[in-house]
């Protein structure tokens, strides 16, 4: 799973997915698809989508529901939603 896949998922499920920095920092992909770290003030010393490649466990957040998933579990969920979307640009 790549950071751009999560970021359709999260649009496409209205869900926030969150997981963490190898610095500890939060990482948010909210539900419009923008990947951002909320508690930086400054340009960050690392890439986003290195962050996302090394994450191992992510928060899926609805409304008030919060689930924690594996990369597995995240890759498997997308996974639907992927194959939908590559059937969609082959009918155009």
């Amino acid at each position: 799973m790549t950071l751009s896949e999560a970021r359709r998922y999260a649009v496409q499920k209205q869900t926030r997915i969150e997981f963490r920095t190898s610095q500890g920092l939060l990482c948010v992909i909210d539900e419009h698809g923008v990947a951002r770290v909320p508690e930086l003030k400054a340009a960050p010393d690392f890439v986003m989508t290195t962050e996302f490649d090394q994450a191992a466990q992510f928060t899926l957040v609805r409304g008030n529901q919060r689930k924690n998933v594996s990369r597995d579990e995240l890759s498997q969920l997308a996974g639907p939603a992927k194959a939908a979307v590559h059937a969609h640009d082959e009918d155009e």
